[in-house]
């Protein structure tokens, strides 16, 4: 197998319960909240210093003072790179008023890693000078070795010309050499010597072995995780260099560091990938971070990178703002079309609740119609027959008579047919009888019409009807009106009265009526059978 195949096998197969931390991978989500948390972990850290900077400032022992300006300076280390160099300076004043060599040896020491952190080479190039290898404690041997490594680093990575960059490499080289003799167990070192030569199978072992043996939220889970994502940077492995990035994040926000380089490397990434926002909010909290710690390498890298992240970010805002724009325009053509849509619509209900109204009324009209079309029909079906039988009566009548003046005449009896020719007798028979008659079939077409009628009067005015199925005079002329026989003309005609008497009749009871303005009116709203 080839040297690529067995890394492969080792990361896929061997490298998997390596790689996952004691706590287990964080999200982008997480790091989000993280990132929005800007006061939470920093104000903790700051309570901390604010403790100890109390104690020390009372303390009056030199010995204590040392010591506790020595933990003001780790609190502040990668914290506030001024404050951590400010007591950087104050443990070296005690340390020269003690005249303990290894303390002013260790106090040069964060001065110089103060001075590179805050991007002053040069002057800490002298402090570091300053020093002699023979008068540095056992102790600090690989601290002095790792503040010329990465002096020279640091040297190398501002130099112009590429034979000073050469040069501080090479320098560089001797320190990582120097330290890897006096302690081989480094594993920054050895790793990162892995990583140039190539051999990534064992760096990332080496780093994963690291990394699962550092307890859950330990500060040094934040530089592990972020040389185990160089590997995977090297490898192209870009979802497996996120992840440890990630963690690496996610483990210097928690501990508060803000000298750091693994949030800007992921945003950088995410930038990459097109995820501008969220690269741009990194970006920002880098260069906060940066500025607030006073690290001015940081925040030089920081500030190269932004404007391009910046630019592309206001390009993305202002593509976004253009799609609103247009979804915008959208729903207000929408909404318009809406408001005609109901319009339209409450139009057409109007006219439906018109049409419903009308054929509504029709309906009422033609059931209004057809009800008097009924009772016309019945009227007429009833008097057509009550007619044909009086007369068919009346003609059986006049024979007789015929045939009795006959008789009369015959016999010589011509007193008796001069007396029979001047009486009325029969001609007022014939009249009660058409009375009985119209009454009798007036009240079988109208049952409740004497009820009806005097509906409309007072109690004191309402007509009292003698005799069953016989009509009062007042009572025929609105009978007949009710017929539809409305001349006062003709209703004299077939009463036997004068015009003058029928008005007067008309006249009266219409004045006695609850409603007289709206009483013939009633009169003919009397329904019938």
């Amino acid at each position: 197998m080839t040297k690529s195949l067995l890394l492969i096998l080792f990361l896929v197969w061997g490298g998997t319960a390596l790689s996952t931390p004691p706590h287990g991978f964080p999200t982008l989500n997480d790091l989000d909240a993280l990132v929005e948390d800007k006061h939470r972990f920093a104000g903790a850290r700051q309570s901390a210093i604010d403790s100890i900077r109390c104690r020390f400032y009372k303390a009056e022992d030199p010995e204590e003072r040392y010591r506790l300006a020595d933990g003001l300076y780790e609190a502040y280390s990668f914290f506030r790179i001024d404050s951590a160099l400010r007591f950087a300076q104050v443990k070296l004043c005690i340390a020269e008023q003690m005249g303990r060599a290894s303390y002013i040896g260790n106090s040069k020491l964060n001065v110089a890693h103060q001075l590179l952190l805050g991007g002053m080479y040069k002057e800490a190039s002298d402090v570091v000078s300053s020093i002699r290898r023979s008068s540095v404690d056992p102790s600090d041997l690989h601290y002095y070795y790792s503040v010329y490594n990465t002096l020279f680093e640091m040297m190398k990575g501002a130099a112009i010309l590429e034979e000073q960059q050469q040069e501080y490499q090479e320098k560089a080289f001797v320190y990582k050499d120097s330290i890897l003799l006096h302690f081989p167990d480094n594993i920054y070192i050895c790793s990162e010597r892995m990583l140039q030569e190539g051999r990534y199978e064992q760096g990332l072992q080496l780093l994963l072995k690291e990394l699962e043996s550092c307890e859950p939220r330990s500060r040094a889970i934040g530089p592990i995780a972020y040389s185990v994502s160089n590997f995977y940077r090297h490898l192209g492995w870009r979802e497996q260099e996120k992840k440890y990035l990630i963690l690496s994040a996610v483990s210097d926000l928690e501990s508060a560091v803000m000298e750091y380089i693994s949030l800007r490397r992921l945003a950088v990434i995410l930038y990459e990938e097109g995820d501008i926002g969220r690269a741009h909010r990194y970006l920002v909290r880098s260069l906060e971070d940066a500025t607030f710690s006073n690290a001015r390498l940081r925040t030089v890298e920081v500030s190269q990178v932004l404007p391009i992240l910046s630019e592309a970010y206001q390009q993305s805002i202002e593509q976004k703002m253009h799609r609103l724009a247009l979804a915008l325009y959208g729903i207000c053509l929408l909404v318009i079309f809406l408001c005609i849509v109901l319009f339209c619509l409450r139009r057409q209900r109007r006219r439906l609740i018109r049409v419903k109204n009308e054929l509504s009324r029709i309906n009422r009209q033609q059931e209004q119609t057809g009800r008097e079309l009924a009772e016309t029909s019945n009227i007429k079906n009833l008097y057509i027959t009550k007619l044909m039988m009086e007369c068919v009566s009346y003609c059986d009548k006049l024979d007789q008579y015929r045939r009795i003046l006959n008789r009369k005449a015959l016999s010589g009896d011509m007193k008796g047919i001069v007396r029979d020719l001047k009486s009325t007798e029969v001609i007022d028979e014939e009249w009660r009888a058409f009375y009985s008659m119209f009454d009798r079939t007036f009240l079988q077409l109208f049952p409740t019409f004497i009820v009806q009628f005097n509906e409309l009067f007072p109690p004191e005015h309402r007509i009292v009807v003698k005799e069953e199925f016989r009509l009062t005079t007042e009572l025929r002329i609105f009978a007949l009106i009710r017929l539809g026989i409305n001349d006062t003309e003709r209703i004299a005609i077939l009463l036997r009265y004068s015009k003058s008497t029928i008005y007067a009749y008309r006249s009266r009871i219409r004045l006695r009526s609850l409603c007289p303005d709206r009483f013939e009116e009633q009169i003919m709203s009397i329904s019938s059978i």
